[in-house]
């Protein structure tokens, strides 16, 4: 009897490192615009993309940043893609709740803590979500 062995998908495959486009080209279609839109966006904010492995659960994934620091991180997985970034608790209490959305707010209030930093993390799925993020993003940038 022949074992069968499940091939691994490219984000998956820790010790193969795969191309951008070969990522993107995982991500299910219906969900490509928010993530294109969350891509450009970051890259818009004059931030650096890294392709690096960030171990489970985030595997293949590109990070964001400025030198040092990053800012987020946009993991491309083949379900359906993630933007998540470290908010300094700071900067997360500092957030006028009209400039967020409440979706956008009860993440933030409700992600895991690390230290002084809060780690939320949102499954994309619209272009309008993704600016709003990528606005959260410039803030905590400005905030830095």
């Amino acid at each position: 009897m022949a074992l069968a062995i499940k091939a691994r998908s490219t984000w998956e495959d820790r010790f193969n490192r795969p191309t951008i486009d070969e990522l993107v080209e995982a991500v299910p279609k219906m969900y490509l615009p928010a993530f294109e839109s969350a891509r450009s966006g970051l890259q818009g904010l004059g931030l650096t993309e890294s392709l690096g492995w960030h171990g489970v659960p985030w595997r293949w994934s590109l990070s964001y940043g400025v030198k040092e620091r990053v800012l987020g991180y946009l993991v491309p997985s083949p379900t359906r893609p993630v933007l998540a970034m470290p908010v300094p608790i700071a900067v997360a209490s500092g957030l006028s709740p009209k400039k967020f959305s409440k979706a956008v707010r009860d993440m933030l209030a409700h992600a895991p803590l690390v230290g002084d930093v809060k780690w939320p993390s949102w499954e994309l799925i619209g272009r309008s979500q993704a600016e709003e993020l990528v606005s959260l993003v410039g803030v905590i940038r400005g905030a830095g």
